[in-house]
């Protein structure tokens, strides 16, 4: 404990010796831009769906972990709501029948999976999810239903499911009837059961049934049912109920769902989740007795949801793996297309065209029942022939992430294994115009998908995981996959592996591989044969240890849902410095080290402070600078504590300083990782966010601008790109482009007034127009900025824009720009095209040949200076002469360009006084013909020199036929946007042909005609115009310049 004590203060004196600017806070991170890349094409859970039934087009989509999404459009786009809030887990979503801006949101969704995220109450808008206000509730962290009176819109309930992992007050029926300002707990239990579903009866609101629900998750298992569960109903609003038992089974009672027909309130429905008697129920007499209909109730802890049909009581949804649908009130099930019975087999999970599995949330439309809307653990699928055939909604990123990894592609391509949709990989850019879309992401393996590490070798070998350690060997150029998962000898017990089974690619030899079960298997052979190490897990029987009081048997219901083992690694790293240093972490709280490949391992969880002797390690983090420093992250909220922990160790594990202080007191850590090349910076993933520390973890940052409340599972740094990639869990992914600034903060630059970083190369890229009118429903991810990403930092704002120049190696500024001058880190983008002349407002000059080029930023009165190397895109070879010839060839067309341009300003500007004049003469009837003539001469001189100008496009029509603006301007304009593209024209990044430049050679000989005629027309011919009208006493015509 001494020990402890004293790298205690050690870390506190190095963080005091560090000058306080270089502790950025949010808003000084504010310019640093996130790209939300998707994917969308395999959804992720859905756990509520709201529709407005006055308008079905208006849809709201409760995420487990992503947050509530809107449309306004039935689909075609989406809209984030819940951004900002506190939590990203979503129970139920209500809508207020009288109002329909009043939305009510339950946070924390009640299906009760290992991976459940927690809640924090109740949020109301008044503005159709544009703001949130929390309405209390704070503690119940799980809530299945909320039902807003539909008559009076200040009553509201809410069935709260309480929490997951541990007992509360804080659960049971909640109602208020003043809008949420004050709650009453109308129906409470026990500390261990809450109210998982809810119905109210349309035509009598006092009337309400409620589902009662006892369940525990703990590290090890799982116990769904007990004696407090069961139906309740009340007829006077909460005051007094009664629970219903005639005809529904007793005993110990598991998950319950509910379903009231609007038509009949007195026919009820309801799934009872019970180890002999449990099935599908139905009543016709408003709950007082029941009878059962069939067995049929899927996994009841993940579903229990049944639904009724709005104008047949007789035809019933179940929600399952499958989706179950019945024509006769629950006896049987049959698939509506063929009359077989089982489930609706268009419904049951195929890998092909199918539509994914696990289902929790339907909407029924009332004015057409064959308009189905259905959520489930793939998102969200409609039907318009009720349930034969589905469309897939499939541009919402709600993708559940569990780890990624990159390759060293370029750009580099990003792999991840998500929750229940599989492993996919794709890029983190693309040539495409639109940006990266669904269909550049590739399936590489099935399942609930984990881990997925890229050979960085070898980009045709990814290594993907599926849950309980399903490890397989993947071939992208064929789609070969081998599955490669240790297997013990004969006689010797079964090996354990956790849900998430860390692998590791060694970083000294790709080739070997390690990876964690209840013990670290080494292979040398990319996984084709293994050897085990010891058991490094405290190897408990969890059979002996009790949930609820109640000790593991038949008679617990759901026993283990989630946790097919219990003592088994969940997270492993080889050092980066060391060869053979492991450190590994365990699910019952265990951190071992083994410096001689995993043979032996040495156990140093007892030099951990008290808190953190026990509890899931959610990372070990070995240091990329020194072989005895190692970052551990524990993750204790299955016992119910989700404060976050991070410690630092700099002596091989034997003291141990906390670096988790910083963090908010509510969100445990879910990843930890040091900056590769600058170990004071480190981030943390949590369960409701992303931050960093400039000061090895004595302070942290929130990422807030542009990244979500949504919890975060992994991230990597990209090792050439320097781009921190994030792995959300409800969010899919996030990439933050070139974070060198992060890990290049020091004092000293966080001290000075102004600091521009070396910027990373940039590589010249033409986008691939390759689709058209994809209209808006289509998912796009942006790309990384097209151009120099240039970071600069400044020690306090300033009230004018920062000013950029940008010289080539001669020292001639090729562009200037403006950026922001915030305190903080600035950002701006150079999209490696030199300047247009300003006369041609809104024009783009042409990419710049390649070379290194000096970037000066101004502001404040500072300056600072550094270079950023262009590179010539690498898959479109030309020589530096083809380069300097597309340049000098696009640059003299934009003069051109200008000067006719100017032409044309001059024309018009002479025109608009000559106009007036001309109507003036007309008016008058004395005018002197000479100057009536003489007036008309110059506009018919005018008006043939404007023919001969032209307009100023010159991109082409849509189908490509045009000129643009005709005349000259039109044909110099399509000079510059053959080369450089236009509109939907793609463009190249090739020299001018013969004719090209032919025809630029024509097009000035023209211009110098032209520009003779114009002289004499807005010389001579508009002088003898204004000696004619100076008799007259009218203003004279003015020629510019």
């Amino acid at each position: 404990m001494r020990r402890t004590r004293l790298a205690s203060l050690l870390l506190v004196l190095l963080a005091l010796a560090v000058p306080s600017a270089q502790r950025l806070n949010e808003a000084a991170l504010g310019q640093l831009e996130w790209r939300a890349i998707g994917p969308a094409v395999m959804g992720g859970r859905i756990d509520d769906l709201a529709v407005d039934e006055r308008n079905p087009s208006t849809i709201y989509v409760g995420a487990a972990s992503g947050g509530v999404w809107k449309t306004i459009n039935a689909g075609t786009t989406w809209t984030p709501m819940f951004d900002r809030e506190g939590v990203a887990s979503i129970g139920d979503i209500a809508l207020s029948a009288s109002n329909p801006d009043l939305v009510w949101v339950g946070t924390g969704e009640p299906n009760n999976r290992q991976s459940s995220s927690f809640g924090d109450g109740v949020y109301k808008s008044l503005d159709g999810g544009r703001t949130w206000s929390h309405m209390g509730l704070r503690d119940t962290q799980h809530i299945g239903r909320v039902i807003v009176d539909p008559v009076d819109s200040e009553t509201v309930y809410v069935a709260a499911l309480g929490k997951l992992w541990g007992p509360s007050a804080e659960r049971g029926v909640y109602k208020t009837t003043d809008g949420g300002r004050t709650w009453t707990n109308v129906k409470f239990i026990d500390q261990d059961t809450g109210f998982v579903d809810m119905v109210m009866d349309p035509n009598n609101r006092n009337v309400i049934y409620a589902a009662a629900y006892q369940r525990r998750r703990t590290p090890w298992g799982f116990s769904g049912g007990g004696a407090g569960g069961g139906i309740y109903k009340t007829g006077d609003g909460g005051r007094t109920w009664v629970k219903l038992t005639r005809g529904l089974p007793e005993g110990i009672i598991g998950r319950i769902g509910l379903a009231l027909w609007r038509k009949d309130p007195r026919v009820l429905y309801a799934t009872v989740e019970h180890r002999e008697g449990g099935g599908t129920f139905r009543s016709d007499d408003g709950g007082d007795t029941w009878r059962k209909m069939s067995a049929v109730n899927p996994r009841p802890m993940y579903y229990s949801k049944i639904h009724i049909d709005p104008t047949n009581d007789r035809r019933i949804f179940i929600l399952g793996a499958s989706l179950f649908v019945s024509d006769d009130g629950g006896r049987t099930f049959a698939d509506p297309a063929t009359g077989r019975p089982g489930a609706n087999e268009v419904m049951t999970p195929t890998y092909d065209v199918g539509v994914h599995g696990d289902h929790h949330a339907l909407w029924i439309d009332p004015a057409n029942p064959k308009h189905l809307i259905l959520g489930n653990d793939g998102g969200l699928y409609v039907s318009f022939d009720a349930s034969l055939t589905w469309d897939k909604v499939n541009n919402i990123p709600i993708g559940q992430f569990y780890g990624i990894s990159v390759d060293m592609a370029t750009p580099y391509n990003i792999y991840g294994g998500l929750q229940d949709t599989h492993s996919f990989g794709g890029p983190s850019a693309t040539r495409h115009y639109l940006g990266i879309l669904n269909a550049d992401w590739v399936q590489i393996n099935t399942g609930d998908g984990m881990y997925a590490q890229a050979d960085p070798n070898d980009p045709d070998t990814i290594y993907t995981e599926s849950q309980d350690g399903n490890l397989s060997r993947f071939h992208r150029p064929t789609g070969d996959r081998k599955p490669i998962r240790p297997t013990p000898p004969p006689g010797e017990s079964p090996y354990r592996f956790n849900w998430t089974s860390p692998l590791v690619i060694s970083p000294h030899d790709s080739k070997t591989l390690y990876f964690g079960g209840n013990r670290v298997f080494r292979s040398t052979d990319r996984g084709d044969t293994w050897t085990a190490g010891p058991d490094i897990t405290r190897g408990e029987d969890r059979n002996t240890l009790a949930i609820m009081g109640m000790k593991p048997g038949p008679e617990m219901l759901s026993r283990n849902d989630g946790v097919s083992a219990w003592g088994t690694i969940t997270s492993l790293a080889e050092s980066p410095v060391q060869a053979a240093l492991l450190w590994a972490g365990t699910d019952d709280g265990l951190v071992q080290v083994s410096r001689d490949g995993g043979q032996t391992w040495r156990n140093v969880t007892d030099r951990l402070p008290g808190p953190a002797q026990k509890g899931r390690i959610s990372r070990v983090e070995p240091s990329h600078r020194d072989a005895r420093t190692v970052y551990v992250s524990l993750d204790r909220h299955q016992d119910d504590d989700f404060a976050p922990y991070a410690f630092m160790s700099r002596d091989f594990g034997e003291t141990w300083t906390s670096i988790g202080g910083g963090l908010p007191a509510v969100g445990w850590i879910n990843v930890l990782k040091e900056h590769p090349k600058n170990p004071a910076v480190l981030f943390a993933g949590t369960e409701t966010g992303l931050f960093v520390s400039f000061t090895t973890g004595t302070d942290w940052t929130r990422f807030t601008h542009g990244f979500p409340t949504v919890p975060v599972d992994d991230l990597v740094i990209h090792p050439r790109d320097n781009d921190l990639v994030v792995a959300t869990h409800g969010r899919a992914i996030y990439v933050l482009d070139d974070i060198s600034p992060l890990g290049g903060m020091t004092g000293e630059i966080a001290a000075a007034e102004l600091h521009l970083f070396p910027p990373r190369p940039a590589t010249i890229l033409q986008r691939w127009k390759h689709e058209s009118y994809s209209a808006q429903r289509v998912f796009a991810g942006p790309n990384a900025p097209a151009g120099a990403i240039l970071t600069y930092h400044m020690k306090t704002a300033d009230k004018a824009r920062a000013s950029i120049a940008i010289r080539d190696a001669a020292s001639r500024v090729v562009r200037e720009l403006e950026g922001p001058a915030d305190a903080g880190l600035n950002r701006v983008v150079w999209d490696l095209r030199s300047a247009a002349p300003a006369v041609l407002a809104g024009q783009r000059g042409p990419f710049v040949v390649p070379g290194v080029y000096s970037v000066t930023v101004r502001a404040g009165g500072r300056e600072s200076t550094a270079t950023v190397k262009v590179d010539p895109d690498p898959l479109f070879p030309m020589t530096d002469a083809e380069r300097a010839s597309r340049f000098t060839h696009l640059t003299d067309v934009l003069k051109l360009q200008a000067d006719l341009a100017r032409a044309g300003s001059d024309l018009r500007a002479v025109r608009d006084q000559l106009a007036p004049l001309q109507d003036q003469l007309k008016r008058q009837p004395s005018s002197p013909p000479s100057v009536v003539d003489a007036a008309a001469r110059l506009a018919k001189g005018l008006a043939d020199l404007q023919s001969r100008v032209g307009g100023g496009g010159g991109g082409g029509g849509e189908e490509g036929g045009g000129g643009g603006g005709g005349g000259l301007r039109g044909r110099v304009g399509g000079l510059f946007s053959e080369l450089d593209g236009s509109g939907i024209h793609q463009g190249t990044l090739s020299g001018p042909t013969a004719g090209q430049r032919q025809r630029l050679e024509a097009a000035r000989k023209d211009h110098l005609a032209l520009a003779a005629d114009l002289d004499r027309v807005l010389g001579p011919e508009l002088t003898a115009l204004n000696d004619e009208i100076a008799r007259l006493k009218v203003p004279r015509i003015v020629r510019p310049r």
